[in-house]
């Protein structure tokens, strides 16, 4: 869900040990959320969706970009997911509806960047097995995980 709207995020503290990210912080969702900001990881290779044609932005359509998706996780995680999943990891919300080109250009590119990042990738996609933390939202190439204590060696179950 995006997390882009005003007013919903408060008490925001830096958070240390996170090598790698280059930026993170903890902070509080409508009062009562506790919840963990990360910067996605930039890497050296390029992340943009499009390609350009004689100098104009050329975007996949939904099915080329379902495609990428599902390559990507297969040559990243050596896994597959159906079609139907990859889809749902392309997009803020099925509930959302329709959009301008222009504003699912913006979300592609966005959601792109967030699914190279592996700690993304792993609890969206993992989502339904409780072993990751839930992805509360994004808000452009920054993303919300739940907050979770570690854990402590010895309490581990």
């Amino acid at each position: 869900q995006p997390l882009c709207t005003e007013g919903r995020i408060s008490s925001l503290s830096c958070q240390t040990f996170h090598a790698g990210k280059e930026v993170v912080f903890s902070a509080v969702k409508d009062e009562n959320t506790r919840l963990v900001f990360k910067l996605a990881r930039q890497t050296d290779q390029p992340s943009s969706v499009f390609w350009l044609d004689n100098g104009v932005q050329r975007y996949p359509t939904e099915a080329e970009f379902t495609r990428m998706i599902l390559d990507h996780i297969s040559s990243r995680l050596n896994t597959t997911v159906s079609p139907e999943q990859a889809a749902l990891l392309g997009r803020y919300s099925q509930l959302l509806g329709p959009s301008s080109p222009r504003d699912r250009h913006r979300e592609m590119q966005e959601r792109w960047g967030l699914l190279q990042d592996n700690e993304y990738l792993l609890a969206a996609l993992y989502a339904d097995r409780d072993v990751f933390p839930r992805v509360l939202g994004s808000c452009g190439q920054h993303f919300a995980l739940e907050y979770l204590e570690p854990a402590l060696e010895g309490h581990v179950s």
